[in-house]
């Protein structure tokens, strides 16, 4: 008899290998500072994530995940540049990009009886880290006040969306990384600088992504024949 299961698709050894290596590459050369082809090394293991994608998704899923990772290339490399209003430019790519996750995110939702408390303390702290730093930042951004809280919005919104993701705790635990990578760089730049904030930044940004990535693999199924 043929028995047909379906699997969750996962990245193979090799491709979780060169995502890590090629982040791993551009953390060691941060302390150089500034330095020829960086906006390149910085963005190499997201536009790896990228070229899986293709692979792995299909139809408005691939479009969706491939924009996502796009507009994140984008602004890690405008981030890289210091022309006059880069940072709100950069800020508005990845603000693109968390919309989109969070329209990934909702495709996959729980459903109602899966909701409990767990879910709903976590929207709870995800709101109160909003209102706590939108109070702190927005007196002291100054022109960039109406940027940063509409950026604020958004990243909530992707956190909220991913509290409800019903395939993977790791789209969740993707959504915390990128929330704190987001945090250290507000705090770092708006409120307390301090040594190492580029090395914790970036480090929690490839985390994020790489588990994004992977739970949002975890609804792609592939279809596999069993013989008994």
């Amino acid at each position: 008899m043929t028995m047909t299961i379906a699997r969750h698709k996962r990245l193979k050894l090799w491709q979780i290998v060169l995502f890590s290596t090629l982040s791993l590459v551009y953390l060691l050369l941060l302390p150089q500072g500034n330095f020829p082809t960086e906006a390149l090394i910085k963005a190499a293991p997201i536009i790896a994530l990228l070229g899986f994608s293709q692979q792995y998704f299909k139809g408005q899923q691939r479009l969706l995940v491939s924009l996502a990772l796009i507009f994140s290339g984008i602004g890690d490399v405008v981030l890289t540049m210091s022309f006059n209003g880069s940072f709100p430019v950069g800020l508005s790519s990845f603000l693109i990009a968390q919309v989109i996750y969070a329209s990934l995110f909702f495709r996959g939702h729980i459903q109602r009886h899966q909701i409990n408390v767990a879910r709903l303390l976590a929207v709870a702290l995800l709101l109160c880290h909003a209102l706590y730093f939108a109070s702190l930042l927005l007196p002291v951004a100054g022109d960039l006040a109406v940027a940063i809280l509409a950026y604020l919005s958004a990243i909530s919104l992707m956190g909220l969306a991913a509290v409800f993701y019903a395939h993977s705790v790791k789209v969740f635990a993707g959504a915390i990384s990128f929330i704190v990578s987001d945090t250290l760089i507000a705090v770092n730049k708006f409120l307390l600088p301090f040594a190492q904030a580029d090395l914790a930044i970036m480090l929690t940004y490839y985390l994020a992504q790489l588990l994004i990535f992977q739970g949002l693999l975890a609804s792609v199924t592939t279809s596999d024949q069993q013989h008994d």
